[in-house]
């Protein structure tokens, strides 16, 4: 009997490890083809608003369009003129991770750190607009510096919405974290001598204009700055704990002015819409008041009650009655019952046990030719109160005749 041969297994085994390496080699190429150097240069002069790579370092990479990818990244905005910054490895590492660039997956050589310069003053041709995060970035320093100045001068904190709208050149000024800013109000008439607020929130709400101050190697550089001040709506709140069941009165409530939330629906912005209202559960004070979840309207039906059922339509005016399926408040619709055939249908609530429903005209007759059935079948089980009445002329003939038999 002959043995099997081993040669088909150590043929599988090396076509195993062919694959395996041609995987291998694969994925090593693709990873060299994505890797880029990065080398850093020693001094670099920039021409532009904002920093980027390709201005710091020297991008090598097998790939053109990753190359041009990686030296395009912005990084920071540029110093002023004729000031320095200097940026190391380290420093470059984790500002290309903010901006989603892993370092290990490149390799950094070159200089320790690189000294970047600021140039002169490009012309408008040759200046290109700011980039929009930086933009936003600095609008987003200056709402917060007209908000703590209004902070200042107003006593009661309160939450307010600033708008402001700046220049290429003047968001250049805010990119800076470290340059301490100072505003003031253009107009001397919007504070007193001593700096107080000469009125409430109110006073400042509207576009205001105001100056903004730094200090730069230069000297004190001032520029206006125009900016929209205004309050968030304001929203009905519980000015004391009401109990469950509780109808509200003007003293009950008071306007908050506080970020409309999203995530609420039915929040009120004016007293007089929740005064007469209802409670549906205990309210802390403070508390938002929301349509429908912490307040309703009173109930005007409750389930089982015996309402009277309006149909109205054009010119005519059918009424009978029905029995409540379900609660309800002024203008909600809930279910009837009706007390003839026991049929449902939908009714919108009027007054106190009171529903009406609008209708087609000829819905209409067959509704009045039911009432009118159900009050004859009514007046069938009365007895008409003739029949219980002799006329007094009768009564008094009976007399006449009773007498003439006595005799």
């Amino acid at each position: 009997m002959l043995r099997p041969t081993a040669r088909p297994r150590s043929v599988i085994a090396l076509a195993a490890a062919l694959l395996l390496l041609a995987m291998a080699s694969a994925s090593a190429l693709s990873a060299s083809a994505l890797s880029a150097e990065i080398r850093l240069r020693t001094q670099c002069q920039t021409q532009g608003t904002v920093v980027t790579l390709g201005d710091v370092a020297q991008v090598f990479a097998a790939d053109r369009h990753e190359a041009d990818r990686l030296a395009a990244i912005e990084l920071f905005p540029s110093p002023a003129v004729s000031r320095k910054r200097f940026v190391g490895i380290r420093e470059l590492q984790e500002l290309l991770a903010a901006r989603g660039v892993d370092r290990f997956d490149h390799r950094f050589s070159g200089a320790a750190q690189v000294a970047i310069v600021g140039s002169r003053p490009m012309t408008r041709h040759e200046q290109k607009s700011l980039p929009a995060s930086f933009l936003r970035r600095s609008e987003r320093r200056a709402c917060e510096l007209v908000k703590q100045f209004l902070l200042t001068q107003v006593s009661a904190e309160s939450d307010w919405i600033v708008e402001v709208a700046l220049q290429d050149d003047q968001a250049q000024l805010l990119l800076d974290p470290r340059t301490e800013l100072s505003i003031l109000p253009q107009s001397s008439a919007a504070t007193s001598a001593g700096g107080a607020s000469l009125g409430g929130p109110a006073s400042w709400i509207g576009t205001r204009s105001f100056e903004v101050a730094m200090e730069t190697a230069e000297g004190t550089v001032r520029f206006p700055l125009q900016a929209g001040i205004s309050l968030p709506p304001a929203v009905v709140v519980a000015s004391r704990l009401l109990a469950r069941g509780t109808l509200i009165r003007p003293g009950d409530v008071e306007l908050q002015h506080e970020a409309i939330r999203a995530n609420l629906v039915g929040q009120f912005t004016s007293i007089e819409e929740v005064i007469g209202m209802e409670t549906t559960q205990p309210i802390s004070e403070g508390t938002l008041l929301l349509r429908g979840r912490s307040v309703r309207a009173p109930i005007l039906v409750k389930r089982g009650d015996v309402v009277t059922v309006i149909a109205r339509t054009a010119g005519i005016r059918v009424q009978t009655t029905g029995r409540a399926r379900e609660e309800g408040s002024l203008g909600q619709a809930i279910k009837i019952e009706s007390l003839g055939n026991r049929e449902t249908f939908f009714a919108r609530v009027s007054k106190w046990r009171e529903v009406e429903i609008y209708v087609q005209p000829t819905i209409v007759e067959p509704i009045r030719r039911a009432v009118g059935a159900a009050e004859q079948s009514r007046s069938q089980y009365q007895t008409p109160r003739s029949q219980f009445q002799t006329p007094r002329g009768q009564l008094q003939t009976q007399g006449a005749d009773r007498d003439s038999f006595i005799r």
